[in-house]
């Protein structure tokens, strides 16, 4: 049985004013923070454990967690300690065996559960498996040799017979190998997966064929609301906590818990956070608790 790190401490300073009182994984994608999908997709696996690191806004995370009574530990850095570190401090409420690590700010159609078992059935007995989105030969920060074997991260090579590129997708599977070198500060790609291909550890591939979003800027976080109402059908989402006048429609946009519009006219390809109060017509931004409203094209 697998236990589960998702990663959700750091700042998310890429994603301000989005992120300045709000830890990225609890920003509203769809019908609920990101860290909800994430924990809803690791949840099939029926892991051992769950845990969630926090360090920026960890009250947040802690009092999310507890008001959804939702089974994650919380793993509260009081330093940050990067993603690295963040594996080595969880070790003890992780437990020995595979740990699968998920960026706080990663959502799309990664299968975990294929994953895993990719990692776990490998013959070449992988000290980890990365999830990767495939590109052509040379590009991206991964290259990928026979067997799904890893011979290429960021600048370095490792072996021969690059057979295409890729992309790490930020989530991964990590054996006990791979998890004894994860340093008490440090990130995972440059302190733990490039000193395991260093002393000649298998390091091998999962290829993720659907869209995948790395939550970093207001453009990538409009799109990742675009594609979760494209995945489910729907033109649009008002959360039954929202508040939304009689002469507005919506269209393309997510509306949130305790959000609400009033005035006259379309809300188009937006997204209204919680608690956020505007007024239609509202186009192509994102409104915040705060009277913010930030545009994206």
């Amino acid at each position: 049985m697998i236990a589960a790190l998702v990663l959700a401490a750091g700042h998310g300073t890429r994603l301000r004013p989005l992120t300045d009182d709000t830890p990225k994984p609890l920003l509203w994608v769809g019908d609920g923070p990101l860290l909800s999908h994430i924990i809803r997709a690791i949840a099939p696996l029926n892991p051992r454990r769950i845990v969630v690191n926090a360090h920026h806004c960890a009250h947040e995370i802690a009092a999310y967690l507890d008001a959804h009574s939702l089974a994650p530990t919380l793993s509260h850095e009081v330093e940050l300690l990067g993603t690295g570190g963040a594996l080595n401090f969880a070790a003890s409420s992780l437990g020995q065996g595979d740990v699968l690590v998920w960026n706080g700010d990663i959502l799309g159609e990664i299968d975990a559960a294929s994953l895993v078992r990719a990692h776990q059935n490998d013959p070449n007995a992988p000290a980890a498996t990365l999830a990767i989105s495939r590109r052509r030969l040379g590009e991206g920060n991964v290259g990928v040799g026979r067997d799904r074997r890893i011979v290429r991260l960021r600048e370095e090579t490792f072996g021969s017979g690059e057979q295409s590129g890729g992309d790490f997708v930020a989530v991964s599977v990590v054996g006990n190998e791979a998890r004894a070198l994860a340093p008490e500060r440090g990130c995972m790609v440059g302190d733990v997966y490039m000193p395991a291909l260093r002393n000649h550890f298998i390091l091998s591939a999962f290829e993720v064929r659907g869209p995948w979003f790395d939550i970093g800027s207001i453009r990538s976080f409009a799109d990742a609301n675009a594609w979760w109402l494209t995945k489910n059908g729907v033109d649009a989402y008002v959360s039954p906590k929202a508040t939304i006048g009689d002469r507005v429609t919506v269209k393309g946009a997510v509306i949130a818990d305790g959000a609400i519009v009033n005035g006259w006219g379309e809300v188009r390809c937006s997204v209204i956070l919680p608690e956020a109060q505007v007024v239609a017509p509202i186009y192509n931004c994102v409104a915040l608790r705060n009277g913010m409203q930030i545009e994206f094209v």
